[in-house]
C-alpha cells in the first residue's frame, strides 16, 4: 500500500451490516487481525391496523419509458458502480415488482444486485435491505421488460426512496443499456463507497405498488 495512502480510511459494507471503517495505517500494522461486521439493528414499531374488506389500490411508479433513442447504462462498467431512479412517494407503501426497461445487453448472464435507499432529513441514502436481491440479465433481455417479484422481501415504505442496479461482476466487460428520460434526471456513482451524482437522462426503472394509506 502506497504511503500517501496511510492517512486514509478502509471502509468494508454488506447488505444488513453495519458499515466498518478501519484506518489504513492499523490495517497495515495489525497483521491478521479479525475484523467483525455487526448487523444492522434495526428497531420497529408496531402501528395500529385497521381492518377493511377492500383490496389495497395499485400503482406504477418511477420511470416508465420505452425509448429506443434515450438511453444511459453500463458501459465497461467498474465493479461495484450503482445507476438508478429516484422516485417520489406521498403515501407508505408496499412494494410488490420492480421493472426494467431494457434496450441493450451485451452480458451473457450477468448479475445485478437491486438496492433501495430512503432518503433520510439530511438527503443522505440509508440502504434499507436485509438481504442481497440479484437480478440476472442477459443478451437475451434486449428490448425487453425484466421484472422481479419483491413481495415476498415484505418492503414497505414511506416517502421518497431510491432504486438502483449495482454491477457485481465485471469479468465480462460487456455493456448494458435501459431506456431513458430526459424529463427528469438520474443517479449514479462510480463505486460502491462513492457518492451519488445526478445525470441528465433518468433509466427506467418503475415499481409496482400497494397503496397502504
Amino acid at each position: 500500500i502506497s504511503s500517501y495512502l496511510e492517512n486514509d480510511i478502509i471502509k468494508i459494507s454488506s447488505i444488513g451490516y453495519e458499515d466498518l471503517e478501519i484506518p489504513v495505517n492499523d490495517f497495515i500494522n495489525q497483521h491478521k487481525k479479525i475484523y467483525r461486521l455487526s448487523r444492522v439493528v434495526k428497531t420497529v414499531n408496531i402501528e395500529e391496523v385497521v381492518l377493511e374488506n377492500r383490496k389495497p389500490k395499485a400503482k406504477v411508479l418511477g420511470i416508465k419509458s420505452n425509448s429506443h433513442n434515450i438511453r444511459i447504462g453500463f458501459k465497461n462498467g467498474v465493479l461495484g458502480q450503482e445507476i438508478g431512479t429516484l422516485i417520489k412517494n406521498k403515501n407508505k407503501i408496499k412494494l410488490q415488482k420492480l421493472n426494467v426497461n431494457i434496450l441493450e445487453s451485451s452480458f451473457t448472464n450477468t448479475p445485478f444486485r437491486i438496492n433501495i435507499y430512503k432518503v433520510n432529513s439530511d438527503g443522505n441514502y440509508q440502504n434499507i435491505l436485509e438481504d442481497n436481491i440479484l437480478l440476472n440479465i442477459s443478451n437475451n433481455d434486449n428490448f425487453k421488460t425484466k421484472s422481479l417479484d419483491l413481495s415476498e422481501y415484505k418492503l414497505i415504505l414511506e416517502g421518497d426512496f431510491l432504486i438502483t442496479l449495482e454491477l457485481l461482476d465485471n469479468k465480462e466487460n460487456g455493456e448494458l443499456y435501459f431506456s431513458g428520460s430526459i424529463f427528469s434526471k438520474g443517479l449514479v456513482r462510480k463505486t460502491s463507497q462513492s457518492k451519488f451524482v445526478e445525470t441528465t437522462i433518468n433509466p427506467s426503472i418503475n415499481v409496482d405498488v400497494s397503496i397502504l394509506k
